[in-house]
């Protein structure tokens, strides 16, 4: 049997302490941490561990909102381009540690 990404990179629980390490750089961010006022942060992540663990290969069903709908109040506040590459840029760099956590783990 072939594992999904989902499992190769440690499940449930790698997603989750990703999303809490993106989330926390996030909103340690002085231009990002705005769009984030008033969201109810551990919804958020719950929503986003679901999200990511769907893409990687989970058996789970994403039920958030649409994208277009979650992210209204945020365009509402001026996001722009520029902050969503921020964004980005702090998820892969996220991305990246776990990748190399996890290519040092299987070569043990």
């Amino acid at each position: 049997m072939v594992d999904t990404l989902f499992e190769t990179i440690g499940g449930r629980q790698t997603i989750q302490a990703a999303v809490r390490s993106f989330y926390d750089r996030v909103l340690a961010d002085d231009t990002l941490r705005p769009f984030f006022d008033g969201v109810e942060m551990n919804h958020l992540r719950a929503r986003q561990s679901m999200f990511l663990s769907m893409l990687l290969g989970d058996r789970v069903v994403y039920t958030g909102r649409d994208i277009r709908d979650a992210h209204a109040g945020s365009r509402i506040k001026g996001l722009s381009d520029s902050h969503f590459d921020m964004l980005l840029n702090h998820f892969r760099g996220r991305s990246k540690r776990q990748a190399f956590n996890l290519i040092n783990f299987r070569r043990c």
